[in-house]
């Protein structure tokens, strides 16, 4: 009779995580993978900075069947705001020949996650995998900033990518107050004009609620022309700071259910 010795502590979370990970279903993105614990495989480290002061915690490697790797996950704490940290590891990248890189996308902004962050994606001599970085802020604790480094993305991506229509990079972000969920988030337009629609899940009133969103188009370069509230509704109008005569237009309802609210920010040329 043979006895299998108990495995460590170490050795079961580590099975753990990678079974958490691992898709052994038909069509899975990824058919094998490999976590690492404070430490990454050296032959992928070549040419990503891992700055000084950042604590690495680990990553997992996602392969395919033949070896072939689909996509590298990292996750380190470190210390200062999302904006700070993002652009001193741009910085970074930048000085060691990597560059910023442009995925198509159908528009710039619009409703998002109140989480605060900040992200980037680059590409090293146009040439090879796409990283993608994420730095979100954590009350009272250090930053969690993601690397994704991803072999699968540039195959993907369209070989000629197409110029967005006029306005779409005119839609700033705008994030609910903190506490507030948002869900429903859609979003589009064309030539002449684009809008981002969501539900916030609060029973804050929606005066309350416009000018918190409003702060942020003024922060954005948004001039107000217009506006009002009610108990219902609150709205206002505004100039879009663009080339073009663009105008905005910010609406916030609590006409439909109790404890939400609906929210639209439109922009027309």
């Amino acid at each position: 009779m043979q006895v299998t010795p108990p495995k460590s502590d170490t050795e079961d979370w580590q099975e753990l995580a990678v079974r958490l990970l691992h898709h052994p279903y038909p069509g899975g993105p990824s058919s094998d993978v490999q976590v690492f614990f404070q430490r990454l495989p050296e032959e992928f480290l070549t040419g990503v900075p891992m700055p000084n002061g950042w604590r690495l915690l680990g990553g997992a490697l996602h392969s395919h069947g033949d070896g072939r790797p689909a996509y590298l996950q990292a996750i380190l704490d470190a210390q200062g705001s999302s904006s700070e940290l993002l652009n001193a590891y741009q910085s970074e990248l930048l000085a060691d020949g990597w560059s910023v890189f442009e995925a198509p996308r159908p528009m710039h902004g619009g409703f998002v996650s109140g989480v605060t962050g900040d992200a980037g994606t680059y590409r090293r001599g146009g040439d090879g995998p796409v990283l993608m970085v994420t730095v979100v802020e954590r009350k009272d604790m250090p930053a969690d900033v993601r690397l994704r480094l991803d072999w699968e993305l540039p195959q993907r991506m369209p070989r000629t990518p197409h110029g967005l229509p006029p306005g779409a990079e005119l839609m700033p972000t705008l994030r609910p107050p903190s506490g507030v969920m948002l869900s429903g988030q859609t979003g589009g337009g064309g030539d002449d004009g684009w809008n981002s629609n969501a539900i916030a899940v609060t029973d804050l009133p929606v005066a309350e609620l416009e000018s918190q969103l409003s702060a942020q188009l003024v922060q954005a370069g948004w001039s107000r022309l217009d506006g009002s509230a009610d108990e219902v509704v609150a709205w206002s109008s505004w100039r879009v700071p663009a080339e073009d005569e663009w105008r905005g237009l910010l609406l916030v309802l609590a006409a439909f259910s109790p404890g939400h609210r609906t929210l639209m920010l439109r922009i027309e040329r």
